[in-house]
């Protein structure tokens, strides 16, 4: 297993960030509509990625886990 620190390098490459957003509509004004919306997203990011080899590169952090970099510790 190895050790990610600072930032993945997708997020300085705006045209995967966009297509991975893409399909995300977020309701300006509507904090619940967005947060179902938000949660749906994600949902189906998830479920897509089921029985599918693991890409040991991706950086996945788990939503409620705000200090997640912390059980890294050796």
């Amino acid at each position: 297993m190895g050790q990610s620190v600072g930032y993945p390098e997708e997020i300085l490459q705006e045209d995967k960030v966009s297509s991975l957003y893409s399909e995300l509509e977020m309701v300006e004004g509507d904090f619940f509509a967005s947060a179902l919306a938000l949660d749906r997203f994600w949902s189906k990011w998830h479920n897509q990625r089921l029985r599918k080899p693991i890409d040991r590169s991706n950086w996945l952090v788990r939503r409620k886990c705000p200090k997640c970099e912390y059980f890294l510790r050796e």
